[in-house]
C-alpha cells in the first residue's frame, strides 16, 4: 500500500480470516519457461511446483519435474528463504510431490493451501480501500486508460479510486479527494466507453455523455425513462451503446468529438430487466423471455421463454473475451455464443447472483457469501472466494488487466487474475487434464499465450503426466499433436536400450510439472504393487489391454506379474506406433534419428511385431548395427538381412537370404512378417527378389555369375527381370545365356530371344526362325510345371506363347516363312497359319481358313476389306454358298454379308452366284435394296450427264457470241490504256471491247500471269 492510503486491517492471526489483505504475486522468473532445455545437474534452477511453491533443481535424477500424487512421502524439507524450499531426499510412488502442507510466500502472505477445496486459484485479493461513512455507491465502472474506478453514488457524485502496481508487486490504491457532481441526483448507471473516449452516466432516466476527464457533457437525444444500458467496443474511435427505455430498445453508435447516431430501435412487448452487448448482437432480458437483437440484420428474435412464477430477476452478462453471453434465471446460467446458440453445460449458481463480472475466460458471480469464479470454457466452478460483501455489492472489470473490483457501502476490494498459463499449470498439477487442455486451446486460438509453442508444451506436459497414469495411448496421441515434444523424452522408459544415449540427445523440460520419467519396468511395478492396483486392472479391462485373456476373466486371480507383462506389451506397442509416426513425419537430427530408429526396432522385437521391424529396415533408416546381435539371437535372419542391406553390406545380406531359402538357416516362428505370410517355399521368391536387387546394384561380374543361376532356380521371373532389364553390364555372352537358360526352361529361352528381337533389334534370320518354331511348340504343348521354377499354368503359358508368336510373325520379316508355315500347318494352329498365308499373299486360302474353319465371319469380312476389296468379298460370298468338302451352305452368313456390303455387289453377279436351292426369301429385301440402289445410281449418272451437256451448250453459245462481235479501228483510234494513236501499229482487243496497243497488251498479260 502506498503511504497514507486507506487499507484493510487483518481481523485475526489465521490467514483465512484476513481475506482483504493484499497478497504478493510470485516473480515470473520462478517459472521454467516452455521449451527451455533441462538445466544441467551442476547448475541450480528454479522450477514450478503444482502448489505454486518454487523449488531449486539441484539434481535432475532426484529432483526435476513435479506433480501432486496421493501417496507421496516427503522427507528432509528445509527452508532456504521465504517461499523457496529445498528437498534433500524424498521417496514417493510414481514421482515427487507435496501434499497436505501449507506453503507461505514472501512476508507471510498466504499464496495457497493444499488443504483447501482443491479448486483453481484464478483470482486473488490484492488490495482495497474503505469508504467514508457518507458514501452510498449505486454503480461502478473501470476506466482502464486512467487506471481508475468510477463509482456513482446516491447524491450524484462520481467517486474516483486510482490504482497502480508498484515495482515490488504491490497494488497501490487511493481515493482521489476531488469528485465530480453530475446533477445532484442518484446515478443509476455508469459506463466507460473506451472507443469513444467517453463516460456514459444515467441519471433520472436520461443518459449524458461525458469526456473521459468528466469536464464536458452532452445529452443523448431521444432517451427518456431509461432503465438500463450496456456497451461494446466497435474499434478505436467508436462504441456501440444499447439503452433500454421501458419497452423500447435504442442502440447508438457513439464516436469521439461529441458525435452519435441511432443505429437501431425496437419496440418490445415487456419491460426490460437487463441488456448485454457483444459486437452486433444485443441480448435483452424481459420478465417473460430472453431476446436477441441483431443490429446488422435489423431483426429481433426470441431465444427462450422464462417459466411462469420464476424466482428472482432475469440477468444478463457478456464475456467480451470469449464473445459469449450468460443468461441467468433461477440460479442457472446458460452460456451462448453471439448468435444465441447454447455452448457447453450450464453454470450451477447456488443462488441468483447479485452482480457479475468477467476476467478473461472466467465469470465472477457475487452473492452474499462471497465470489464464485466459473470457467466459461469448461462450464465448471473454478474457485470460491470467501468475501462477504452483503446484498448491495457492485462489480466491474478492467478490460486491460482483467482485474475485478467489488464495492459495497463500506469498502472496495480488488481481485487480480492469475496468469492463464499459471492456471493451466495448476490444472495439470491436479490432473484435470481435459480442462487444462481446453483452456490452452482457447488461449492459442485467441493469441493469449506468452509464446507460440505454449499449447504444444501443454500437450507434451499432459502426455508425460499420463505416462505415469499408465495411459499410454492417450499420451501418444498428445505427443503427436505437440510440435515441441521430442521423442528423446521417452528414452528414460527404456534404460536398458538408451543409457548410452544420454549425452548425445537433448531433453526438454516443457512446463516442469510432470514426474521424472522412470523405467517402464519400475513404473509398472510401483503402480501394480500399490493400493491403486485394482483400479488400474479395472482400467485395463475397460481399455481391453489384456488381450491375452477373455475380457470376462477376473484379472485379479492372474497376479500382478501376468498383468504387468500384458500392460508392458501394449504400452510398448503404443510407443512404437508413436515412434513410427515420428520416423515418417518429423525431420530429426542424425543423432536423435539414430536413437529413435534403434529404439523403435527394439520395441518391435519386444512386442513380436516382425512385419513392423521388416518395414523399418526396408525403408530408409539410421538404425544402429548393434541390433545385429539381438536379431541373430532371436533368429530374425530376414530382418537382419534387411538391416545389413540398409547399411550397405549387400553381400552379407544376400548370403543370409540364400541360406534361409535353402533351409540352411531357420527363421524363428512369428505371427506376422514375410516368412509367416509366405512360408518356406514362398519365401524363396522373396529372397530371390532381394538377391536379384543386390546383383543389379553390385555390378560385379563374378557375383552375378555365382548367384544368377540360384536366382533363376529360386524364381525365374526375378532372374529374367534381372537378366533382361536390371543388369547394366555384359556379364554373360549371348551364347552363355542361351546355354544357361536352355538347361532350365524353354520359356526362359523364348523370353530371352524375344528380348533380343524386340529390345535389341537383332535381325538374324536364323534367330527369328528359331524363336518362331520354339514359340509354336510352346503354343501347342506347354512345358510341365517345375516345382522349383514356379512357371505359370499351361493355359496361361500357351496364351503367352501364342501372343508372342503372333506379334513376331506380324512384324518380323527376317524369318523363313515357308519353313515356319510347314510346322504351323502340322500343328494345326489355324490363326497363326492365316498370318503366314497373308505374308505369302495367298488370300484365298487365308480367307477359307477364317470363314470355314475358324467360322469368324466378322474377321473374314475385315480381311476382305483390308486385302482384296470387292473381288475378295464376292469370293467370300461364293464360299458361304459353295463351301465344298461336304459342308452345308452358310445361308445366314451369306445374307449377313450381303446386308453389310450390299453396295459393293453387282446384282447380276449375285444372281449368278445363287444356287438353285438358295432360299431367295431370306435375301429378297437385300436384293430389293441393291436393285433400288443400282437404279438410283443410274438415274444420278444420267442427271449428271445431262447437266454437263447443258453446261457445254451454254458455254459454246457464249463463245460463239464473243467471237462473232466486231469493232471498227481507224488510224485515229487510240489505246484505251496509254491513249496513244494506234495508226497502223499492231493492236489487241480486250474483254469489254477495249482496244489497246501491243505494248499495253503485253504489260496487261504479264500482270495477269503474275497474279
Amino acid at each position: 500500500m502506498g503511504k497514507g492510503s486507506p487499507s484493510f486491517q487483518p481481523t485475526g492471526s489465521n490467514p483465512k480470516e484476513r481475506p482483504f489483505e493484499p497478497v504478493e504475486g510470485e516473480p515470473r522468473s520462478a517459472i521454467t519457461r516452455p521449451g527451455r532445455p533441462m538445466p544441467e545437474p551442476d547448475r541450480p534452477a528454479v522450477v514450478r511446483l503444482s502448489n505454486r511453491v518454487s523449488i531449486p533443481n539441484f539434481e535432475r535424477e532426484r529432483l526435476g519435474l513435479f506433480r501432486p500424487f496421493p501417496s507421496t512421502q516427503l522427507e528432509g524439507v528445509s527452508v532456504l528463504e521465504w517461499g523457496v524450499v529445498q528437498v534433500s531426499s524424498a521417496r514417493a510412488r510414481g514421482g515427487w510431490g507435496v501434499e497436505g502442507t501449507e506453503k507461505r510466500g514472501v512476508k507471510g502472505n498466504v499464496l495457497r493451501t493444499d488443504t483447501d477445496d482443491g479448486m483453481d486459484h484464478a483470482l486473488k485479493v490484492v488490495g482495497g480501500c474503505t469508504w467514508p461513512g457518507d458514501v452510498r455507491p449505486i454503480c461502478m465502472a473501470h476506466q482502464s486508460r486512467k487506471q481508475e474506478v468510477l463509482v456513482g453514488d446516491a447524491t450524484g457524485n462520481v467517486q474516483r479510486i486510482r490504482w497502480q502496481w508498484e515495482g515490488d508487486g504491490e497494488l497501490h490504491v487511493h481515493r482521489r479527494e476531488e469528485n465530480k457532481n453530475v446533477g445532484g441526483k442518484k446515478i443509476q448507471h455508469i459506463l466507460v466507453l473506451d472507443g469513444a473516449r467517453a463516460v456514459a452516466i444515467m441519471i433520472n432516466g436520461e443518459v449524458n455523455i461525458y469526456d473521459e476527464d468528466m469536464l464536458e457533457s452532452y445529452a443523448l437525444q431521444g432517451v427518456r425513462n431509461a432503465a438500463s444500458m450496456n456497451a461494446t467496443e466497435m474499434g478505436r474511435n467508436s462504441t456501440r451503446l444499447a439503452v433500454v427505455c421501458k419497452k423500447t430498445l435504442l442502440v447508438f453508435q457513439v464516436k469521439r468529438d461529441r458525435e452519435f447516431k441511432l443505429e437501431y430501435s425496437s419496440e418490445l412487448l415487456e419491460n426490460v430487466e437487463s441488456v448485454a452487448c457483444i459486437q452486433d448482437a444485443v441480448f435483452v432480458a424481459t420478465k417473460q423471455n430472453y431476446l436477441l437483437c441483431q443490429i446488422r440484420e435489423k431483426v429481433c428474435k426470441e431465444l427462450m421463454a422464462l417459466p411462469s412464477g420464476k424466482v428472482g430477476k432475469a440477468m444478463l452478462h457478456a464475456n467480451k473475451t470469449l464473445e459469449r453471453a450468460v443468461l441467468v434465471s433461477e440460479s442457472v446460467g446458460i452460456l451462448t455464443d453471439k448468435e444465441g446458440l447454447p455452448i457447453g453445460s450450464t453454470l450451477p449458481f447456488p443462488v441468483n447472483p447479485i452482480a457479475m463480472a468477467d476476467s478473461s475466460i472466467f465469470l465472477c458471480a457475487a452473492d452474499e457469501a462471497g465470489v464464485r469464479v466459473y470457467d466459461c470454457i469448461n462450464s465448471r466452478l473454478a474457485q470460491n472466494i470467501e468475501l462477504p460483501m452483503g446484498k448491495s455489492v457492485l462489480m466491474a472489470t478492467d478490460r486491460n488487466s482483467g482485474m475485478v473490483t467489488l464495492c459495497n457501502h463500506e469498502r472496495v476490494v480488488f481481485l487480480a487474475p492469475l496468469a492463464l498459463e499459471d492456471q493451466v499449470c495448476d490444472l495439470i498439477a491436479r490432473q484435470e487434464f481435459e480442462s487444462a487442455l481446453s483452456i490452452a486451446k482457447v488461449m492459442d486460438d485467441r493469441a493469449l499465450c506468452s509464446s507460440s509453442c505454449w499449447l504444444a508444451d501443454v500437450q507434451a506436459e499432459i502426455g508425460l503426466s499420463k505416462l505415469v497414469e499408465l495411459e499410454f495411448e492417450q499420451a501418444m496421441e498428445l505427443f503427436k499433436e505437440s510440435t515441441t515434444f521430442r521423442p528423446s523424452s521417452l528414452f528414460p522408459l527404456f534404460p536398458e536400450y538408451t543409457d548410452s544415449w544420454k549425452s548425445s540427445v537433448e531433453r526438454m523440460a516443457y512446463l516442469g510439472l510432470h514426474s521424472p520419467v522412470c523405467a517402464l519396468e519400475d513404473l509398472l511395478t510401483e503402480a501394480l504393487y500399490s493400493s491403486a492396483a485394482p483400479s488400474i486392472i479395472q482400467k485395463m479391462i475397460q481399455n481391453k489391454y489384456a488381450s491375452m485373456v477373455d475380457i470376462q476373466v477376473e484379472l485379479f486371480d492372474l497376479g500382478p506379474e501376468v498383468v504387468k507383462q500384458s500392460y508392458a506389451v501394449h504400452s510398448k506397442q503404443a510407443i512404437a506406433k508413436y515412434l513410427e509416426h515420428v520416423r515418417t513425419s518429423i525431420n530429426l537430427e542424425h543423432n536423435e534419428s539414430e536413437c529413435v530408429h534403434t529404439l523403435l526396432a527394439y520395441l518391435y522385437l519386444d512386442t513380436g511385431d516382425v512385419a513392423g521391424l521388416e518395414h523399418l529396415f526396408t525403408a530408409e533408416n539410421t538404425c544402429s548395427e548393434i541390433l545385429s546381435t539381438r536379431l541373430a539371437e532371436e533368429r530374425r535372419f530376414h530382418a537382419l538381412a534387411l538391416l545389413l542391406r540398409s547399411k550397405g553390406k549387400h553381400s552379407d545380406a544376400a548370403e543370409l537370404w540364400v541360406k534361409l531359402a535353402d533351409g540352411k538357416l531357420e527363421e524363428a516362428i512369428a505371427d506376422n512378417g514375410a516368412f509367416a505370410e509366405t512360408g518356406t517355399s514362398g519365401f524363396r521368391t522373396i529372397a530371390a527378389e532381394f538377391v536379384a536387387g543386390y546383383l543389379a546394384e553390385s555390378g560385379s561380374k563374378e557375383t552375378v555369375r555365382s548367384l544368377l543361376p540360384w536366382v533363376l532356380d529360386a524364381d525365374w521371373e526375378s532372374g529374367m527381370k534381372l537378366l533382361l532389364e536390371d543388369l547394366s553390364i555384359e556379364s554373360f555372352s549371348r551364347e552363355e545365356i542361351m546355354t544357361l537358360l536352355e538347361c532350365r526352361n524353354e520359356k526362359l529361352v523364348c523370353q530371352y530371344m524375344c528380348h533380343l528381337v524386340e529390345v535389341e533389334n537383332v535381325d538374324d534370320p536364323a534367330l527369328h526362325t528359331k524363336l518362331a518354331l520354339m514359340l509354336a511348340k510352346l503354343s501347342q504343348e506347354p512345358t510341365t510345371r517345375d516345382e522349383h521354377i514356379g512357371s505359370p499354368d499351361k493355359d496361361s503359358e500357351s496364351r503367352w506363347a501364342k501372343a508372342k508368336l503372333s506379334t513376331l510373325l506380324e512384324k518380323s520379316t527376317c524369318y523363313d516363312v515357308k519353313q515356319v508355315l510347314e510346322v504351323i500347318q502340322a500343328m494345326q494352329l489355324k490363326q497363326i497359319e492365316v498370318i503366314l498365308l497373308k505374308k505369302l499373299k495367298k488370300h484365298s486360302k487365308a480367307l477359307r481358313i477364317i470363314a470355314l474353319e475358324l467360322l469368324d465371319c466378322s474377321a473374314a469380312e475385315k480381311y476382305c476389306r483390308e486385302h482384296g476389296g470387292r473381288n475378295l468379298l464376292l469370293e467370300l460370298f461364293h464360299l458361304y454358298l459353295h463351301p465344298g468338302d461336304q459342308r452345308h451352305p452358310m445361308y445366314e452368313a451369306a445374307a449377313g454379308l450381303l446386308e453389310q456390303s450390299e453396295l459393293q455387289f453387282d446384282p447380276k453377279e449375285l444372281l449368278a452366284a445363287f444356287p438353285r436351292c438358295f432360299p431367295v426369301q431370306q435375301a429378297a429385301h437385300i436384293l430389293h435394296r441393291i436393285l433400288h440402289s443400282q437404279i438410283f445410281s443410274y438415274h444420278q449418272e444420267q442427271i449428271a450427264f445431262n447437266l454437263a451437256k447443258a453446261e457445254h451448250l451454254r458455254s459454246s453459245s457464249e463463245k460463239f457470241q464473243e467471237v462473232s462481235q466486231s469493232i471498227s479501228v481507224t488510224t485515229s483510234s487510240s489505246c484505251s490504256f496509254c491513249c496513244s494513236r494506234i495508226d497502223t501499229s499492231i493492236f489487241a482487243l480486250l474483254p469489254g471491247n477495249k482496244v489497246v496497243c501491243y505494248r499495253c497488251y503485253s504489260s496487261f498479260m504479264a500482270n495477269s500471269d503474275s497474279k
